[in-house]
């Protein structure tokens, strides 16, 4: 039982100050809080020693929380439980909130570390995180153990033109009351409306059409037909009912998955890993959060002992470099979304950034092992955000 066994016992959320960097209450505790009341909400990953190498043709992952030979030492850290959003100019991580997005990396980068010098993006660390849940659930499929997660598109085309009106009248929907959407001409377009929420859906006639109303909160707006209404990233939070447990409440594809305490850690939204350029499918590795740069190969970045693979598709084969053991990319693809990693892997020859996860529609594609490593550092879209970690500086 890994609930009893550390390091993974010992992960925990919590309500974090982060004005006085304090740890102000645990999971558990009368005065935990989801929504930020308390303060924002991050989950803590204990110090954890961990050993990776090749033999005879197999991976070995070994996990302790104590020091053994052999053995790297990760220090304890804090990571935000929800991908982030500004309120007031400041990244927060609490339920309810939307996810930011529309920034390039490297803003991203400025709003995390103007909370304070031990705050940066998701970096080197995700790579601990990916360890954990390998050595627990011993499967690469990280959708068959944990849940679909968010992947699955929603959207919808309007039947009827209407003007000055908070609905949308389609022939089905399966977007659901609380669901975060875009409307605009067709899908991915946010012309019309963006960020709203799905208030009510009923069933609609009218004697000559048949089908679904779909209400929404917001200004009012100017429907046509065929104009689309489609869910994009999901308001944080719908595994709160969870607690510290892993998995999802529903596994259909459109709700939210959780990891010890990380929601989302796959799907809905792609998340920034920072410290990580590739030039030319090599990828340059740099562990100090104060020096992160992008488009940067110099030190304090170092190269990663192999070339990433050129094709982008499912990955058969990860890469190893005995030297950054946890940092396995993809070399090889051919597998399917039920072999090797059953993740996707995209990328481009160039400078480029790396981005984890997987987003609201790519399906069977998301999980823990899905890379992009095909943009670049200019890229700032509505399906990226960020996730920060903090130092432990205790």
């Amino acid at each position: 039982d890994f609930d009893d066994l550390a390091p993974w016992s010992e992960i925990k959320s919590c309500n974090y100050d982060i004005t006085n960097k304090k740890v102000k209450a645990w999971f558990g505790d009368a005065n935990f809080n989801f929504d930020g009341s308390n303060g924002d909400v991050y989950t803590y990953i204990p110090e954890t020693y961990i050993k990776v190498y090749q033999e005879n043709d197999y991976d070995y992952i070994l996990i302790s929380d104590y020091p053994k030979t052999g053995f790297t030492r990760y220090d304890s850290f804090y990571i935000s439980r929800y991908v982030m959003k500004l309120v007031d100019g400041v990244l927060h991580s609490y339920s309810g909130l939307i996810p930011e997005f529309s920034k390039t990396i490297s803003q991203f980068r400025t709003l995390a570390t103007s909370l304070g010098e031990e705050f940066s993006l998701l970096d080197y660390r995700f790579f601990v995180i990916q360890m954990l849940y390998l050595v627990e659930y011993a499967d690469y499929n990280s959708q068959s153990k944990l849940g679909t997660g968010l992947v699955n598109g929603q959207s919808a085309k309007a039947l009827i033109a209407e003007t000055n009106v908070n609905r949308i009248i389609v022939s089905s929907t399966n977007l659901y009351v609380g669901r975060i959407v875009a409307i605009g001409t067709d899908w991915w377009n946010t012309s019309i409306a963006i960020n709203r929420t799905i208030t009510k859906v009923e069933n609609y006639t009218d004697g000559s059409v048949t089908g679904k109303v779909i209400y929404f909160d917001g200004d009012p707006v100017n429907i046509a037909v065929n104009n689309t209404i489609w869910g994009i990233g999901q308001t944080s939070g719908q595994c709160d009912e969870l607690g510290m447990k892993s998995g999802c409440l529903i596994n259909d594809g459109i709700h939210s998955m959780i990891y010890r305490g990380i929601e989302n850690i796959f799907g809905n939204m792609w998340q920034f890993v920072d410290g990580m350029n590739i030039k030319d499918r090599v990828m340059y590795l740099c562990k100090d959060h104060t020096k992160y740069k992008s488009d940067f190969f110099e030190s304090p970045y170092k190269a990663i002992g192999y070339t990433n693979g050129d094709t982008n598709g499912y990955t058969k084969t990860l890469g190893f470099d005995p030297d950054e053991p946890l940092a396995r990319f993809p070399t090889e693809v051919g597998a399917g979304a039920s072999s090797g990693t059953s993740d996707y892997y995209y990328q481009d020859a160039g400078n480029r950034i790396a981005r984890v996860g997987g987003i609201f529609n790519f399906g069977l594609d998301a999980g823990l092992w899905y890379w992009s490593l095909g943009g670049t550092s200019a890229l700032a879209t509505f399906n990226v955000g960020c996730r920060v970690l903090i130092d432990n500086q205790e």
